[in-house]
């Protein structure tokens, strides 16, 4: 694919994208804490497709940018020239093929998110597709999980979701990389050793573990989204996190929080 095939790869472009949202399972109402307060509309979110076949690529970024919240800027079948491509149109989401060939997903989430550490991943796997290699890609920082049955607007739901700051795995799959016992490879390193966490963190990573946005968490422990959001950059530090989720995966199995019934 050729250079400025997108509107996002033209400078001075811009496409489209409205605000989103993110929690732990794919259910839930909208979080808008992503909006100004006065209710004007955010920029587009911007979304880059890698890894796949060429011609899933290309659909699935001209199915997505059909919504008026999405603009896409890129559909990159090879993850090598990813980075190039986020280095030249800076997406806020990048939609990641979970078979990419010739890469491991954990690694290219790794150095996606190496050249902008504040991008969100949402993996893409088939519906058949077991778990095994998903918790590497949480760890990596993997901000969502869908597989590539579901409808476009299901699709541009979990990015909008994301875009906020949630977490959007379903259920099933959030519980079973909840509870599964990890691998040799998927271990902590022993000689790892975590910080203690302070009593309001250990409130904030709760709130996440019940499937809370950020700004449904500031309202519930009555403190602003920043504070919750400087928690959880703590909290993340103190365990040695590369996302809110893997803390949270960390938490449950050190018994620190409880997992939501």
């Amino acid at each position: 694919m050729s250079s400025g095939r997108y509107p996002g790869d033209r400078a001075g472009t811009q496409m489209a994208s409205s605000g989103g949202r993110t929690r732990l399972s794919v259910e839930g109402r909208y979080a808008g804490d992503g909006f100004p307060p006065n209710g004007a509309p955010h920029r587009r979110i911007k979304v880059l497709v890698v890894g796949g076949q060429q011609l899933f690529a290309d659909s699935l970024a001209i199915a997505l940018g059909a919504d008026p919240g999405i603009e896409i800027v890129g559909a990159e079948p090879d993850p090598h020239l990813a980075p190039a491509r986020i280095r030249r149109t800076q997406p806020d989401v990048a939609l990641l093929n979970h078979a990419p060939v010739d890469a491991n997903c954990a690694e290219v989430i790794s150095r996606l998110r190496a050249e902008d550490s504040d991008l969100k991943v949402i993996v893409l796997t088939s519906a058949d597709d077991d778990n095994e290699s998903l918790y590497a890609c949480v760890q990596a920082g993997a901000s969502g999980h869908q597989t590539t049955d579901r409808q476009p607007t299901e699709l541009v739901d979990s990015i909008k979701r994301v875009h906020s700051g949630e977490m959007v795995f379903a259920p099933d799959v959030l519980v079973n990389l909840m509870t599964r016992p990890r691998s040799a490879a998927q271990s902590r390193p022993s000689e790892v050793e975590t910080q203690p966490l302070a009593p309001r963190e250990l409130q904030v990573l709760q709130t996440v573990a019940t499937g809370m946005s950020t700004g449904e968490a500031a309202s519930s422990l009555g403190i602003t989204v920043h504070t919750v959001r400087a928690h959880l950059k703590n909290v993340m530090t103190k365990l040695q996190a590369h996302s809110k989720l893997e803390a949270v995966i960390f938490a449950l199995k050190r018994g620190l929080i409880e997992l939501p019934e």
